[in-house]
This record gives C-alpha cells, structure tokens and sequence, in this order.
C-alpha cells in the first residue's frame, strides 16, 4: 500500500496500491496518458467481437469440416 499523491485531488492522502497509484499517474500526469488507456480499452472490446463474429462465421459456414 502506498499513499496517493497526485493530480486528482479526491484522492490526495489516500491509502491506495501500488498498481492504482501507477494508473492514476498514468491517467492524470502523463500527457495523452488517458487517451492511450482508452483507445487500449476500445481495441480490447473490439478484438473480442472480432473473435466472436469469426467463430459464428466459421460455424454456421462449415468452414471446420473436410475437405478444406
């Protein structure tokens, strides 16, 4: 555990780990730090979906059977 200090002011002097402080810091301090963790966030969702359709595509296409 460590004691937040940072740019966002509600948290000031809170007891916080260390992974939480780094994302803060990440969030708040560093330039274009949000952006990044949103546009990671985004992609993240947008690969999962991409999995999802490709698996109905290869199940309701018979894409798995033989001959190939």
């Amino acid at each position: 555990m460590t004691t937040y200090q940072g740019a966002y002011t509600p948290w000031n002097g809170a007891k916080v780990s260390e992974a939480f402080a780094s994302t803060m810091n990440l969030s708040f301090d560093v330039r274009g730090g949000l952006l990044v963790r949103q546009i990671h966030h985004w992609s993240a969702l947008l690969f999962m979906a991409a999995i999802i359709v490709h698996m109905f595509r290869v199940f309701f296409t018979g894409a798995f059977r033989k001959p190939r």
